[in-house]
């Protein structure tokens, strides 16, 4: 049986081998993928990064290429979905820090994007 970690390692293997459909495009398709060489599903899953979060957001951003293209395929600390997500755990009295420089002592070890 697969661990939660080669399982996810599965998953991101897939997302960066599947073709989207027409309109739009694959982070791994993106200028041959320079910028897609995380392992994770998206930017925002290495913000916490702890598969055995107790709360996890799942969402979906609306980014342009352009707008990947020009932050090289990251996404800034105070864009829109970045400054929501941090404002709905901020909420729950969870101090998430920035995506740039993540707060991972135990008072948000357990969050995960």
């Amino acid at each position: 049986m697969k661990t939660k970690e080669e399982l996810y390692t599965d998953l991101v293997d897939k997302r960066k081998k599947f073709k989207f459909p027409e309109g739009l495009k694959n982070p791994s398709e993106i200028e041959s993928g320079i910028y897609d060489k995380e392992d994770h599903i998206g930017p925002w899953s290495k913000w916490q990064g702890n598969l055995n979060a107790e709360i996890m957001l799942i969402g979906q951003d609306w980014g342009s290429e352009k707008y990947y293209l020009d932050n090289k395929g990251d996404h800034d600390d105070y864009g829109i979905t970045n400054s929501r997500m941090k404002e709905v755990f901020g909420l729950l009295g969870i101090d998430v820090g920035l995506l740039n420089t993540p707060n991972k002592d135990a008072s948000c070890s357990q969050t995960s994007f």
